[in-house]
């Protein structure tokens, strides 16, 4: 990672107006307020028990609510890891157990926090029973069908999941769980049309008796431009099963190991997504 690279990852950071509305979400608003809380209302215990439960050693709130919350979050937002924690403090707030009896609160708090985000570039989204911030735009389109209810994919999912979290904080890991997503396609297919894995079960061949399967493999087609096409739904695996060995967290380190960026993270499970989607739209039309 250059200078200049660990210098722009450092500046990235949310918008005042995303911390304050997220302050506000946390607490509920100020208790003497006429307008109804965006989400639920939170006394001071409350809110203690909430950072606590982050990890942050506060035993009380200095001065009123919302105030203090604002403070300790624009504190956390302007940390060098404070892009990190924003996201993990998003997320936690939005939690679904917390709103088991309030449903619409939930609801609530995610729309009005995404009517913000937007400015920031970014987007809450429900992947499976829990949200998570995501560039707007990226990688929400997978979670249609990795989470779809016509098929059981459970370990594309879990898979799926684990790369979307992992991007700011772990950018190998969420590239090796990119990478571990489009296996768990090619596997679900491979089960789901009764064929057997090849006796190679890394990504590439994976990926191509999975795309022989499906009528998909390059040598199947005489015109060029869909060879060449086609071509791409093998290399692209393959690359990104490169970027596995060399920077994930499935094999060991040596001294001299560079750690990707998260825009690299995101671009092998943009890829992987893509490929997946497609592999997984063309097997659900044969299946009809």
């Amino acid at each position: 990672m250059s200078k200049r690279d660990e210098e722009m990852e450092a500046q990235r950071k949310f918008s005042p107006q995303h911390i304050d509305e997220l302050a506000e979400c946390i607490t509920g608003g100020a208790w003497f307020g006429e307008a109804t809380p965006i989400g639920l209302y939170h006394s001071g215990t409350d809110i203690v028990r909430f950072f606590r439960s982050l990890g942050y050693d506060i035993n009380s709130l200095e001065g009123s609510r919302v105030p203090f919350t604002q403070d300790l979050l624009n504190g956390i937002n302007h940390k060098e890891d404070g892009f990190e924690q924003i996201v993990r403090i998003t997320e936690r707030l939005l939690d679904s157990r917390d709103y088991v009896m309030h449903e619409d609160k939930l609801e609530n708090v995610v729309n009005h926090l995404n009517e913000y985000l937007k400015y920031d570039g970014f987007e809450l989204t429900k992947i499976g029973t829990t949200y998570r911030l995501v560039e707007a735009g990226g990688t929400a389109p997978a979670t249609e069908i990795f989470g779809s209810t016509t098929l059981s994919l459970p370990n594309v999912k879990a898979d799926f999941e684990r790369a979307l979290s992992s991007i700011e904080s772990d950018p190998g890991g969420a590239i090796t769980s990119a990478c571990s997503t489009l296996e768990s396609v090619a596997k679900s297919i491979l089960d789901g049309l009764g064929k057997p894995y090849p006796k190679d079960q890394s990504i590439q061949p994976l990926i191509s008796a999975t795309l022989r399967e499906l009528t998909l493999a390059p040598d199947q087609y005489s015109e060029a431009e869909i060879k060449r096409i086609l071509g791409g739904l093998v290399n692209i695996p393959a690359g990104i099963g490169v970027l596995r060995t060399k920077y994930g967290d499935a094999h060991g380190r040596g001294t001299q190991f560079t750690q990707l960026l998260p825009r690299h993270a995101r671009l092998a499970i943009n890829a992987s997504s893509t490929i997946g989607l497609f592999l997984l739209e063309t097997y659900l039309d044969i299946e009809k």
